[in-house]
Formats: C-alpha cells, structure tokens, sequence
C-alpha cells in the first residue's frame, strides 16, 4: 500500500522506513506470543534511527535461548516479511547445534551489555567499584 503510493520515491524514503518501523512495531508488540526482543530487532532493522544497535538486540535474545525459538518460529510461519529482514541469524537460533557459536560469537557484546547495565544501576562514576570496604568492629 505505502509502495503505490505518491510519496514513495527516495526523498520520502527515510519518512517510509519510519513507517514501515512503526506498523512491524505494532504488529509483533501486540502479538503476545512473540518474545518483545523480537519486536526490537525487527523495529531495528527497519528504523537507523532506533536506539538500541542490531548486535546488542541480538545478544540480548542469545541470552534468551533456548526460549526464544517459539518466537523466531512463529516469526517464520506467520510474519515471514519481517524473519526475511534477518535470514542467517534466525536460521543459527533455530539450530540448535549452533547455541555454543551464537554464544560464544556474541560473548564480547554481551559483556560489553553487562557492563552498561551495570552503569545504568549504579551510575558511570565507578566509585561502587574502586571505593575500598571498611572493615566492621563492634563496639564494646
């Protein structure tokens, strides 16, 4: 419908991608049976300006396995437009030979998540990090 339209063509392009971002949004946020990571990563291949990168996306739903794979076969049966937006890692995910190499392909980024998590709880400062224990005495 958006391709016939008038306002298709490339100085409409970024406005289209938006979109096409919002309606997959919709669309798989309101389907409860599919994993809300799925509802990024599709929102994220659609939209650049989306605020998570397509690797952490990825990584967080690697954690999720195995799962996630009712997800990414439900994605395939009946969202098939937005699983061919991402082929090779949803075929990996549903391997299952494959979770000690999606694990260990992601394991940078999902330590690198770990540490932004970290800093979101507790703040960029480090000072829960470096700031030495005291030692406790009881008092006599």
């Amino acid at each position: 419908m958006l391709k016939s339209s008038r306002f298709y063509g490339k100085e409409h392009e970024h406005d289209l991608s938006k979109a096409y971002a919002y309606i997959a949004h919709y669309r798989l946020r309101t389907d409860k049976r599919l994993h809300p990571l799925f509802t990024d990563l599709t929102t994220c291949l659609l939209d650049r300006d989306f605020d998570a990168t397509q690797e952490d996306i990825e990584a967080a739903i690697v954690c999720e396995l195995p799962h996630v794979r009712k997800s990414v076969k439900i994605l395939l049966s009946e969202y098939a437009e937005y699983y061919n937006l991402n082929i090779p890692f949803y075929v990996n995910l549903l391997n299952t030979n494959k979770e000690e190499h999606l694990r260990d392909k992601y394991l940078a980024t999902l330590k690198k998540l770990a540490i932004t998590q970290d800093d979101m709880l507790f703040g960029d400062d480090d000072d829960h990090v470096s700031m030495p224990l005291e030692p406790f005495v009881r008092g006599g």
